[in-house]
């Protein structure tokens, strides 16, 4: 089924199958039969689509073509209202948290990119290391990372001082609403 998904998104989109790097999906919790899918395709971006319970497809303008990074994760939080995704380019990832229920009830037709432009709620870049999703807890995105993510820089949105990188993963919980992030 996720194969005639995928080959019907194509069609739909005039894709090329050679281009796709990956596709990634999440079920959304107060609909299960609902997922959200987003496909990576070198020559277009990211393609994000709304997948509903008739297994028919509808595009999400604000998310899609919002970057050229490959997607390694999606997870959407319980209540619907955020969806945290990781893009790796070039080894490195990058994490962005959007507010997932802009994106769902939103006129996506009459968006463009000019006005998505602010649409990332939250982003942390966690260079030189690594951030993963463990999960979410509430309104809290678990994450692990080789950064002490709780010493962010809020403007450049990095951890800025070097000796805060160690070789030993931590937990950190990131409570979205208040952008605050606590090791666990």
């Amino acid at each position: 089924m996720f194969l005639l998904f995928i080959l019907t998104a194509c069609a739909k989109q005039s894709l090329n199958l050679a281009n796709i790097s990956n596709v990634h999906s999440a079920q959304l919790h107060a609909t299960p039969s609902q997922s959200i899918v987003v496909i990576s395709d070198h020559q277009e971006g990211q393609l994000w689509y709304k997948l509903d319970e008739n297994h028919q497809l509808k595009g999400l303008a604000l998310f899609t073509g919002t970057s050229f990074q490959p997607v390694d994760q999606i997870a959407i939080s319980p209540d619907d209202q955020w969806i945290a995704v990781i893009t790796v380019g070039e080894g490195h990832p990058l994490i962005a948290v959007y507010d997932l229920q802009s994106a769902l009830h939103g006129d996506d037709d009459d968006y463009n990119r000019e006005e998505r432009k602010g649409f990332t709620a939250l982003f942390i870049d966690p260079y030189p290391g690594y951030i993963e999703i463990v999960g979410w807890k509430g309104k809290q995105l678990i994450v692990i990372s080789d950064v002490a993510l709780d010493h962010l820089d809020k403007k450049e949105r990095r951890v800025l001082n070097k000796a805060y990188e160690s070789p030993v993963e931590k937990t950190f919980i990131w409570h979205v609403p208040t952008d605050s992030i606590t090791q666990q």
